[in-house]
């Protein structure tokens, strides 16, 4: 419904608003990237909804074969082409590596007469899928742009007849096939291990597929150009797989330093900046497993793989044990967790609540086909009154939970009432008592940023000492309970700033550095504070003191220049990351020493790189009257070309024009 455009059904559900218009689709259900269009339903991510439609085709499957009510058959048959058509529209390379993989994993638990009707169902939609998928896809590709009822109309027709064409031929085939199929093959299905037969046939198959898809054959041809070029980027050297190998490899290293416990929940997210290769931007490991053992390391990680082990060993035990008939309902249990957790190795679907409840649900589905004996201590347990501990604990426990979720519930309410005011522009008496009670509560470091920004605010506007030395304290506390949570270090920043205490802003500075290497923007305050350091030194009389403090900032653009060289030596598929360099933000500074120094020319060169014609920060006008300058002292600036730079900021012209005259009669050393 969102590949066609509408996704209200009739009006019913309005899901956004956008520009003052209410769309009739999930936001980003269908998400736009590099690659184009990619479906991705209310996840908003399309490898971990490929993910879940790995486990619905499958147990669908599963159902299929298994069942024997007609409503049963014939009502997950119709599932199968548009579960499978989604999964091509996601694009996820990862789902179609995945698959031939969770398949091999699943054919094993079923006789061999239905492993053959299990892969019959799955060709005839995929060939199904196949002759629909160009229409569908340019259709989709339509109405993402310009919706139209006719439009959507055909392409709904076009699945829904090959949805009940498939779903017609699976059911007859099931509902009057499949019988004589069964009693042909029982002898051969009463024969031990024949139902590892087809699975490693798939395995084979599967690798003419793959020759198929990734050989000089030409089978790519017929697919959509969309798609096309997704699995013609089905290989080892291209960026999304070098990027989750350094992910990877961050992620041991941090594991290194936490290796026993781990460095507790969020860690990646919080920590990752401090090891990572390069300057990527990633608040997901791509990786359950290895996210798990940052964050509870190896004891935390053998726990979760032994609970895994454990009703993965209960489930094998007793699923052969059940009569064939009752095990297909534990089956589908299996196909889930099994699914979702094969494809977490290369992916973060477990930090969907939705998907890691399914899947911890479905480990207690697995555990249900129990089938083994009791051990001796639980038989004794169950007699005596050591029975109640159990249940008296998830009691109590829950009763816990409870009171603190409606605690912290409260307190984000509380949060989103003071940022709404404070962001809202209202009087701080209306919403600083609910912002300093949600901090009561919590001490969530987002709360405590709004309360920071605020009496970072307010020393600003009255230099009263109390709000500096309440900002000051609070710091102090929150630095020792999140000491990696980086925008306290721009809070603290401004707050050094605004006090004139630019020695401790450097400190606070190199101390952070070394915790965010790659984050240029950290480079960029410390030289622009050794500028205002050498500015005031100089402006003082002091020229030897002005050109020490900046010739720091020659050593950090040599630094900077240092770390951006190995950027050079990435494989040229994998993508750098965030900038890195001599950026714009950097250029001002070393500008504006070149221009007191008296080097105009150099000055000039680094100015250019500062301008920006969109001028959307507090620094635009200021490298605005430095170019200005520049050109002024070169000889170049006619009262024309300054004019027609100043007029970008028509709100200030007379105050801008007396900046330009005073920073034209600073001192400038050799002059």
């Amino acid at each position: 419904m969102n590949w066609f455009g509408d996704a209200s059904f009739w009006g019913l559900f309005n899901w956004s608003e956008v520009d003052g218009q209410v769309s009739k689709t999930y936001r980003d259900a269908v998400l736009i990237d590099s690659n184009g269009e990619r479906l991705t339903s209310v996840f908003q991510y399309a490898n971990s909804y490929a993910a879940y439609l790995l486990a619905v085709i499958l147990a669908v499957l599963v159902i299929m074969v298994g069942a024997k009510n007609r409503f049963f058959i014939a009502s997950t048959a119709l599932l199968l082409v548009p579960a499978l058509l989604s999964l091509v529209l996601t694009l996820s390379r990862g789902g179609l590596v995945v698959f031939p993989i969770i398949l091999v994993l699943v054919l094993p638990f079923l006789k061999f007469s239905r492993q053959i009707l299990f892969i019959v169902h799955l060709i005839l939609s995929g060939i199904t899928v196949l002759l629909i998928l160009n229409p569908v896809t340019e259709l989709g590709l339509e109405l993402q742009n310009n919706f139209s009822s006719g439009t959507a109309l055909q392409a709904w027709s076009i699945v829904i007849a090959g949805s009940v064409t498939s779903g017609a031929l699976s059911f007859v085939i099931q509902r009057f096939l499949s019988v004589k199929v069964e009693g042909r093959l029982a002898a051969f299905d009463d024969k031990k291990m024949t139902m590892l037969v087809l699975p490693l046939a798939a395995v084979i198959v599967g690798a003419l597929g793959l020759y198929l898809l990734l050989g000089n054959t030409g089978f790519v041809k017929m697919l959509p150009d969309n798609i096309q070029t997704r699995v013609e980027n089905i290989n080892l050297n291209q960026h999304s797989v070098l990027e989750r190998g350094t992910f990877y490899q961050d992620a041991i290293k941090l594991w290194k330093d936490y290796p026993v416990f781990g460095a507790g929940g969020g860690a990646w997210q919080t920590l990752y900046e401090k090891y990572q290769n390069n300057p990527y931007t990633s608040r997901q490991a791509h990786n359950f497993y290895l996210q798990t053992l940052v964050e509870v390391g190896i004891v935390g990680l053998l726990s979760l793989l032994l609970v895994i082990g454990a009703v993965l060993y209960h489930f094998l035990r007793s699923y052969w044990k059940k009569p064939e008939e009752d095990r297909y309902p534990y089956l589908v249990f299996y196909i889930f967790a099994a699914a979702i957790l094969i494809h977490s190795f290369i992916d973060f679907n477990m930090s969907y609540v939705y998907l890691g409840a399914i899947v911890f649900l479905c480990l207690g589905g697995m555990l249900a086909s129990n089938e083994l004996s009791p051990y001796a201590w639980q038989e004794k347990m169950a007699k005596s009154k050591a029975r109640y501990i159990y249940p008296s604990a998830l009691v109590i426990g829950a009763a816990v939970f409870l009171f603190v979720s409606i605690s912290n519930l409260s307190s984000n309410n509380q949060y989103n009432f003071a940022r709404d005011g404070a962001f809202g522009g209202k009087p701080l008496d209306e919403y600083y008592d609910e912002l300093n009670s949600a901090i009561g509560k919590l001490k969530h470091p987002e709360y405590v940023d709004l309360k920071l920004q605020i009496l970072n605010s307010l020393y600003n506007q009255s230099n009263n000492e109390q709000y500096a030395q309440e900002a000051e304290k609070l710091l102090s506390e929150m630095k020792e309970r999140e000491p990696y949570y980086k925008t306290f270090v721009y809070r603290e920043l401004q707050l050094r700033s605004a006090q004139g205490q630019f020695e401790a802003a450097v400190e606070l500075l190199e101390k952070s550095i070394p915790n965010y290497p790659w984050d240029i923007e950290l480079y960029e305050q410390l030289a622009t504070t050794h500028f205002i350091i050498g500015l005031n030194s100089l402006q003082a009389g002091q020229p030897d003191a002005a050109n020490a403090a900046w010739n720091e900032v020659a050593s950090l653009l040599a630094r900077v220049n240092e770390k951006a060289a190995y950027l050079d030596t990435l494989p040229e598929a994998q993508l750098q990351g965030r900038a890195f360099g001599l950026t714009p933000g950097l250029a001002l500074p070393l500008g504006q020493i070149a221009y007191y120094r008296g080097d105009y020319a150099q000055a000039e060169q680094y100015l250019s790189m500062r301008l920006d014609p969109n001028y959307d920060d507090a620094y635009d006008s200021e490298a605005t009257l430095y170019y200005a300058a520049t050109l002024t002292k070169q000889g170049k600036g006619d009262d024309g070309l300054i004019a027609e730079l100043l007029v970008r900021f028509p709100d200030n012209q007379e105050q801008l024009t007396g900046k330009l005259e005073a920073i034209l009669s600073q001192p400038v050393i050799g002059q």
